[in-house]
């Protein structure tokens, strides 16, 4: 269980069955002053669908506004297995349904497991995501840096418009973040490439090349 900065909380069950999907997983919100009761459906719940996505299996990381975002690396989109997700939920209504790329932010190939790294909280109640298995095209394992606004989240899948890509393979376990707050602009190093690439107002900058 996650507590909310709202008095609310979650409840993680990343080992839930939905149905004949074993382990599917489920977290499911609930008013502080309430609770929460009777059965785990995707009516009260944010669910897995396929066997294994263990929806919440690496936590879920709170917000300073209420809000909170779930991470799934081993969710699986059809047979995209292992994609990954990571979930923004408001702090106030939680989140409910299938996991998709309209609630999520997520990959694209199999094995992307977007997420593996970890979520971060970062100045201005912002938050990173790591994900340094994502698969950058051809270029595996090149990893990703992501963006989110804790007052909206981030959705969809990886690109340039919302994380910083990796550019060598195998190397995305090798990248180093950092936020500046004052700038609200997220620094990724990229030691492998010899590259350090700025993320600004949703604009992505590389030093020494062209603006993407």
């Amino acid at each position: 269980m996650t507590s909310l900065s709202n008095g609310n909380y979650v409840v993680i069950s990343p080992d839930w069955d939905n149905g004949a999907s074993a382990d599917a997983g489920a977290v499911t919100w609930a008013n502080g002053n309430i609770g929460s009761s009777g059965e785990v459906t995707s009516a009260n719940s944010l669910v897995g669908v396929t066997a294994n996505d263990r929806i919440g299996s690496l936590g879920v990381t709170s917000l300073g506004n209420g809000g909170y975002v779930v991470n799934s690396p081993q969710w699986s989109d059809g047979s995209i297995v292992f994609a990954g997700a990571v979930s923004w939920a408001n702090g106030i209504t939680g989140l409910v349904g299938e996991v998709t790329a309209a609630n999520s932010l997520v990959g694209t190939r199999s094995g992307d497991s977007v997420g593996d790294g970890g979520v971060f909280l970062v100045g201005n109640g912002n938050y990173l995501v790591v994900s340094s298995l994502w698969n950058n095209g051809a270029i595996e394992s090149a990893g990703a840096v992501s963006f989110g606004r804790g007052s909206i989240g981030i959705f969809g899948p990886i690109t340039a418009l919302n994380s910083v890509r990796g550019s060598e393979a195998h190397r995305g376990n090798s990248l180093v973040s950092a936020y500046d707050a004052s700038r609200d602009t997220l620094i990724v190093g990229q030691p492998a490439a010899n590259l350090v690439s700025l993320f600004k107002t949703d604009l992505l900058f590389k030093s020494g090349f062209e603006q993407e």
